[in-house]
C-alpha cells in the first residue's frame, strides 16, 4: 500500500477525535480551531471567559516497518502524527483558578489514558503516547494589555498501522 493511503484517517478526522474527547469533560472551555486563536470573549472590554484549546500538527512520519519482506502477518505501513494540543486557563486569585486547572490538567490525561485509540475512532491505532501536564503560565496579548493564563502542554503521537493484504 503507498504513502499517503486513504486507509489512514485524515488529520481533519483525528482533530475531531481529539476535540470530542476533551469537550466531553465537563468545564473543558472553548475549542480554537487555529493554533493561537484566541476566544471571542477577548474582544470585548472587561470580558471574562472561561480556558480554551489550540492544537496543531508538528510532524508526520509515514515508513515501512522493520520487518522481514517475507513478513506477511506484520503491518506494511505505518504512519506517525504527533500533535501539539495548549490549554490556556485564565488566572485569577480570586477565587483561586489553580485548583480548577489542575483538575482540568487530570481530567484530561485520565481521558487520553482511557482511550489509547481516540475512543475507537481511529481503525487500527492507538494514541501510543500523551505527554502531559507541563505547566506554566502565560501572557496572552488582550488588545492594549495582557491576560496571565495558566498553561499547560500536551504532546500525542497518533500511530497508525496499515496491515499487509493477505
Amino acid at each position: 500500500m503507498p504513502f499517503g493511503s486513504s486507509a489512514y484517517k485524515t488529520d481533519t478526522q483525528v482533530r475531531a477525535a481529539i476535540k470530542a474527547m476533551i469537550s466531553s469533560i465537563s468545564g473543558s472551555g472553548d475549542w480554537m480551531d487555529h493554533w493561537g486563536q484566541t476566544p471571542s470573549w477577548m474582544t470585548r472590554r472587561g470580558g471574562q471567559g472561561k480556558p480554551w484549546w489550540n492544537i496543531r500538527r508538528a510532524s508526520v512520519e509515514e515508513r515501512w516497518p522493520d520487518r522481514a519482506i517475507n513478513d506477511f502477518q506484520g503491518p506494511e505501513v505505518i504512519q506517525e502524527t504527533r500533535y501539539q494540543l495548549e490549554l490556556k486557563y485564565p488566572w485569577s486569585l480570586k477565587p483561586p483558578s489553580e485548583p480548577g486547572f489542575e483538575a482540568l490538567v487530570d481530567a484530561v490525561l485520565a481521558k487520553f489514558r482511557s482511550a489509547i485509540n481516540l475512543n475507537g475512532q481511529v481503525w487500527e491505532a492507538s494514541l501510543l503516547s500523551c505527554s502531559g501536564g507541563e505547566t506554566g503560565f502565560v501572557l496572552v496579548r488582550w488588545g492594549d494589555d495582557a491576560l496571565t493564563a495558566h498553561l499547560a502542554r500536551f504532546d500525542l503521537t497518533v500511530t497508525q498501522i496499515i496491515p499487509r493484504s493477505p
